[in-house]
């Protein structure tokens, strides 16, 4: 799947975008729970869904 084909879904569901990134970060926790390391800003829910938006130029 393309950048625009996943901009267009995103657009036209803009719930997904959040979903993605609690799932994301749900994962990312399960694997620092097994990998102690330190999360930095950029690893927080806020920081990916801001991330994710900014990338695919979300409003």
């Amino acid at each position: 799947i393309g950048h625009d084909a996943m901009k267009r879904l995103f657009e036209t569901n803009p719930d997904l975008v959040e979903a993605l990134s609690y799932t994301i970060n749900e994962r990312r926790a399960g694997l620092a729970a097994n990998s102690p390391a330190a999360v930095s800003e950029e690893q927080t829910p806020a920081g990916l869904l801001f991330q994710i938006r900014r990338f695919f130029r979300l409003d």
